[in-house]
């Protein structure tokens, strides 16, 4: 009977370590591991409903014409929701930004923008496309 004493101070004794090592000296996490953690404040403006999630990011910076592309093709819903996505040249491409009252799935578009292929997105479907314009065809 002894050992099991001793065993259960011992797992008491662990689960409170636990706890005041988990104890942080009132800090916030951070959002990633790398970066500081965003209020909503700070969330760029831009992100549509339908167009993408609000987590993810869409850049205010505008696009260097250099780096505009233009894809055409029918707007279709993504596997998850509220994500939208773009067929055109035989790839597949996510779309962030844009006008919520044009990208529609079924819609019949041609979007100018970025491709932004290092985009972390919660769609995790297609090349991540930051839209800049987008006009129905």
């Amino acid at each position: 009977m002894m050992g099991l004493s001793r065993v259960l101070v011992a797992c008491v004794a662990l689960v409170a370590l636990a706890v005041a090592s988990g104890c942080d000296s009132g800090k916030q996490p951070s959002a990633t591991p790398s970066g500081p953690a965003v209020s909503p404040s700070e969330v760029p403006s831009g992100s549509a409903p339908g167009a993408g999630t609000p987590s993810d990011p869409v850049s205010s910076e505008k696009p260097d014409k250099d780096d505009i592309v233009e894809l055409r093709g029918t707007v279709e819903a993504g596997v998850e929701p509220g994500c939208l996505i773009l067929q055109s040249g035989g790839k597949t491409y996510g779309l962030y930004g844009g006008d919520p009252n044009v990208l529609k799935a079924g819609a019949k578009v041609v979007v100018r923008g970025v491709p932004q292929p290092d985009m972390v997105t919660t769609c995790q479907q297609g090349i991540p496309f930051q839209v800049a314009e987008v006009h129905k065809v």
